[in-house]
């Protein structure tokens, strides 16, 4: 089965258990596959660095970057189609 997941659950599944982490284990496991584009996990990369979130990557001995490695090895990456033109009258 192949899934998209926005980025406020990539950040619970990786800072938090529960549900989203639940997701995250499934593919690391091949049950599922986690379907993003370059742009979202650039966006994620981007989120990991709020500052709200610094004290949690702290607790949890985690980097950014250790968690980035993660996620690639996790997702299939795809690119966005293209918006189609339509022809101007």
């Amino acid at each position: 089965m192949r899934v998209v997941i926005d980025t406020n659950i990539w950040v619970s599944g990786l800072l938090w258990r529960g549900l989203p982490w639940e997701l995250l284990r499934l593919a690391d496991a091949n049950q599922v596959e986690i379907c993003a584009a370059p742009s979202m996990v650039a966006e994620l990369e981007r989120v990991l660095y709020y500052e709200r979130l610094q004290p949690r990557l702290t607790q949890l001995e985690l980097r950014v970057t250790d968690l980035m490695s993660y996620v690639l090895n996790l997702v299939s990456l795809f690119n966005s189609p293209q918006p189609q033109q339509t022809p101007l009258l």
